[in-house]
């Protein structure tokens, strides 16, 4: 949730990168805020078998979590966090489960297009907390300008991840800004249709988790990270494109 990147270059794919280091309670994000505790329940963490964390997630339904596709693509994903807000000193969060199933998006092709993953847990959540997605219940597509919110355990400017959950404030961007970039860097491959563009930075620990658009006392998934490309716009696999696969995926998967 900051200005360093996963990877070097624009073109770089950003990965789900673990991370279990303490982070020096005295520095923050860049621009962003230890969340208020109970604010975000269907925030959910992908850890590994040790514990540390590989990803962020959101609970979308009793046995399913929504992550983005490089999270689990050569990754060692073992259980999902279930409304974690703490890791240290002591973990705090709402349940933890194993993963049953991992179920990536067929025409994901490692540029960041088609970047987004269901998992499906191997029993249901102690947790009702289920965040609502773009396109699905409701019918947002957001243009330029709508503020959003990015909540994760993506590393600070000290390369450690922070001890808990944090949120910052942005806003979506004219497409262009995650297109057109200075003589002699790469193309970002930014596609529109699959992706949205938006002004807040991510950081590895980040990948997978939610960008949140609200709307009354209601929070609603529109993106998910991606990846960083380059100065302050990110790029988000764009929710409402996919309502319908993630219907029918987990339709198929009872």
């Amino acid at each position: 949730m900051n200005k360093l990147v996963c990877c070097v270059g624009l073109a770089a794919f950003l990965t789900g990168c673990g991370q279990s280091d303490h982070a020096d309670e005295g520095k923050k994000i860049v621009g962003g805020e230890p969340a208020a505790r109970g604010q975000y329940p269907f925030y959910a963490a992908i850890v590994k078998e040790d514990g540390s964390h590989l990803c962020g997630a959101a609970l979308i339904a009793p046995q399913w979590v929504l992550t983005a596709e490089h999270c689990i693509d050569g990754q060692a994903p073992h259980s999902v966090s279930i409304g974690l807000e703490q890791y240290r000193p002591t973990v705090i969060e709402k349940d933890r489960v194993r993963i049953q199933a991992t179920y990536g998006h067929p025409e994901f092709d490692h540029t960041g297009q088609y970047d987004i993953a269901l998992i499906k847990l191997e029993r249901a959540a102690n947790s009702d907390a289920f965040l609502k997605l773009d396109g699905a219940e409701f019918q947002l597509e957001p243009g330029v300008g709508y503020p959003v919110t990015l909540i994760g355990f993506g590393k600070t400017e000290t390369g450690y991840g922070p001890d808990v959950l944090y949120e910052g404030h942005g806003q979506t961007l004219e497409d262009k800004a995650c297109i057109e970039v200075p003589p002699g860097y790469p193309d970002t491959h930014f596609n529109p249709l699959v992706s949205l563009c938006a002004g807040y930075n991510q950081a590895p620990g980040d990948s997978g988790g939610p960008l949140l658009y609200k709307s009354g006392s209601d929070y609603l998934e529109i993106g998910l990270v991606s990846r960083s490309l380059w100065m302050n716009a990110g790029q988000y696999t764009r929710v409402a494109y996919f309502a319908d696969w993630i219907k029918e995926t987990m339709e198929a998967h009872p």
